[in-house]
């Protein structure tokens, strides 16, 4: 079976992969996170908090300008104003939700991980910098396993660059 995720979904599929390692046979991660630091933990919490007293759009602004590249950002409004859009219609509670579970994550058992393994990147990713994929994939113990870095991506893989997100999935089921 194929699991793919984006963010905090890659963070589960990975720990799905690693409890499951006889059935989950491939991941095509976009920008996995791994469990953040103290100080990272504590402003997950404040965003919670802030979603939950002022909504969607107090945080909206932020998000993007962490999410999106600055080339989309500068070259592609009706991009951003998508994200925007995307971002407001979002439930505060559900938001505020995830924000608390990836502040209470845990490392998945990477000893256990035996899927073939594709990890797409951005070269503008804050959230899943590059360096945090490479820790990703240093981890890892699967025999098959590869980073797609897109440049001029931020976090947002699917949104800036959709047709080189499909070819990632197709390229997971050549393996």
């Amino acid at each position: 079976m194929a699991v793919l995720g984006h963010s905090l979904g890659g963070l589960i599929a990975l720990h799905l992969a690693a409890k499951l390692p006889e059935i989950i046979t491939r991941l095509v991660l976009y920008g996995p996170v791994k469990p953040p630091p103290e100080a990272g933990q504590n402003g997950l919490h404040a965003r919670a908090k802030t979603v939950r007293d002022s909504g969607m759009v107090a945080v909206a602004d932020t998000v993007i300008g962490a999410s999106l590249s600055p080339t989309t950002q500068k070259t592609r409004p009706e991009l951003v104003g998508f994200a925007r859009e995307l971002l407001s219609r979002q439930q505060p509670e559900g938001y505020a939700l995830a924000c608390e579970a990836l502040a209470g994550s845990s490392e998945p058992d990477w000893s256990r991980i035996t899927a073939k393994v594709i990890i797409v990147s951005g070269s503008d990713d804050k959230v899943s910098s590059p360096a945090a994929v490479e820790s990703i994939v240093s981890n890892l113990t699967s025999a098959t396993k590869e980073v797609i870095s897109f440049k001029e991506v931020g976090h947002w893989h699917t949104l800036e660059n959709p047709s080189g997100c499909i070819q990632a999935i197709e390229k997971a089921f050549k393996l």
